[in-house]
């Protein structure tokens, strides 16, 4: 019987430190095989159109020079976001454990890959990110304990989610992946060696 291949969806909100403890325990926690996908995604969040709507109703009381005004601040907000999607960028490729992650994986055959992308909410990127890779798991950030319902009923692919303590949530199993451990139960002792390296929140 052939397996299916694994492509698992790593989110950080990149407003955050970086932290590369999730990726470190995906391959034993996931047991990922040769051919199987990481993609590491860092989530610049954007200013929604409407904290723009001021500038715009004012625009419409002052006429075509405002609506111009307007224009540009927009233009403005989305070359400063884009700015700092690719200075993360370049962070995460140049991150020295990010390299060493790397290469390990590439060893074991399967790829790592961090990409930076902006949208106006973690919840947003994730569940595009995720059709779009057609991932099997995806792994969210800690910050995103709000919003488990919304992507429980938006996704059907394997959800876990990383806690403070560092351990793991198992919101829905993998489909079609045996894991080192059962549904609900925390992953403490595959995170043993990591959870030394520090905690963050």
């Amino acid at each position: 019987m052939s397996r299916e291949v694994q492509r698992v969806l790593v989110i950080h909100d990149a407003s955050k430190k970086l932290c590369t403890k999730t990726v470190k325990w995906a391959l034993h926690l996931l047991s990922l095989k040769p051919g199987d996908k990481i993609k590491f995604l860092g989530v610049v969040q954007a200013l929604r159109p409407a904290n723009t709507l001021p500038f715009m109703g004012c625009a419409l009381l002052s006429g075509n020079k405002s609506r111009l005004h307007s224009s540009a601040t927009i233009k403005k907000k989305q070359e400063v976001v884009e700015k700092e999607r690719r200075n993360k960028l370049d962070e995460y490729q140049n991150n020295a454990e990010m390299k060493e992650l790397i290469q390990m994986y590439e060893m074991q055959q399967i790829e790592l890959e961090p990409a930076v992308e902006a949208g106006h909410s973690l919840k947003e990127v994730t569940i595009q990110a995720a059709k779009n890779l057609e991932a099997t798991c995806v792994i969210l950030d800690r910050q995103m304990k709000k919003d488990q319902k919304y992507l429980m009923e938006n996704l059907t692919c394997g959800i876990l989610r990383m806690r403070h303590d560092c351990s793991t949530e198992h919101l829905r199993e993998p489909q079609a992946v045996e894991t080192d451990i059962d549904r609900g139960q925390s992953s403490h002792t595959i995170l043993e060696g990591i959870s030394h390296e520090g905690k963050t929140t």
